[in-house]
């Protein structure tokens, strides 16, 4: 039976070196996908194609949505590799815990996964990547036009959703603040746990689904397939169902090491298939 044990600092970075090392390997070719083509999709490939078609879109407003859709989509993947990068650094190099400090990128992770893939989707139409961009980048503007504290950042984003009217406009496509077509943002925790562990019917209601929920979730699926005797079960009412306790801990930070890397691999694919 394995007995959990104080270790020195030294021990504890040398027990997380290798995963460490894989996270920053795996982040450093991922963001140097598409690097040899000008960061292009491959020329035979769906993404390719949209890019070449994408005139039937295009407006005076906007002269390459599609290019911009398929950007969007990179662009996260870029940053996500980037914070799971970062995540490999806390857990490999940090003088002091980690109890605390990884969850902000896990939190980057866990919220941006779920929308670079719906992005990046390669079984959508070209026209439907487009109405996703906009709804994406209408829901930034959504909170810019909230900050009361920015001048002139509800006329900033009251204009761009101007644009976005004539654009949609031109296309015969209803828009809202939160809806292009019938287009409307994922659910960003709820949506990593389908992403990333490939489940569909988590029996959760989408409003108790918070970051927390979806962190506390992965962690213990990932622990589950190491020692399931790690895991605090709750009670039923409880939207986490099982909790992972915090700490500086060699087999929760290795699992939710995993859990990003389960959610950053999951878009690749999508990257790689458009």
């Amino acid at each position: 039976m394995k007995v959990k044990r104080d270790v020195s600092e030294a021990e504890f970075r040398e027990a997380m070196g290798p995963i460490s090392e894989a996270l920053s390997d795996y982040a450093s070719a991922v963001t140097a996908l598409g690097s040899d083509n000008g960061h292009l999709p491959a020329s035979a490939s769906k993404g390719m194609d949209e890019l070449a078609e994408q005139q039937q879109w295009s407006t005076a407003d906007w002269l390459e949505p599609s290019r911009n859709a398929h950007s969007f989509g990179g662009l996260l993947l870029h940053s996500i590799a980037e914070h799971l990068s970062a995540l490999a650094a806390v857990i490999g190099g940090s003088a002091v815990g980690p109890t605390y400090a990884h969850y902000a990128h896990v939190r980057v992770i866990i919220e941006s996964v779920p929308i670079a893939a719906w992005l990046l989707d390669p079984t959508i139409s070209a026209k439907k990547r487009i109405q996703r961009s906009i709804v994406y980048r209408l829901d930034g503007f959504t909170y810019l036009k909230r900050n009361t504290s920015i001048p002139g950042a509800r006329q900033s984003a009251a204009k761009a959703y101007q644009r976005f009217q004539r654009y949609t406009t031109c296309n015969k496509w209803a828009l809202t603040w939160r809806t292009c077509g019938d287009e409307t943002m994922p659910q960003r925790a709820h949506g990593f746990s389908r992403i990333a562990l490939g489940i569909e019917d988590l029996d959760r209601d989408d409003a108790l689904w918070s970051f927390a929920s979806s962190t506390f979730h992965g962690s213990s699926w990932a622990l589950l397939q190491i020692d399931p005797r790690h895991i605090t079960h709750n009670g039923a009412m409880d939207p986490t169902g099982a909790t992972v306790g915090l700490g500086a801990d060699q087999l929760s930070l290795s699992a939710m090491a995993i859990l990003c890397w389960r959610g950053v691999h999951a878009v690749v694919g999508a990257r790689l298939d458009d």
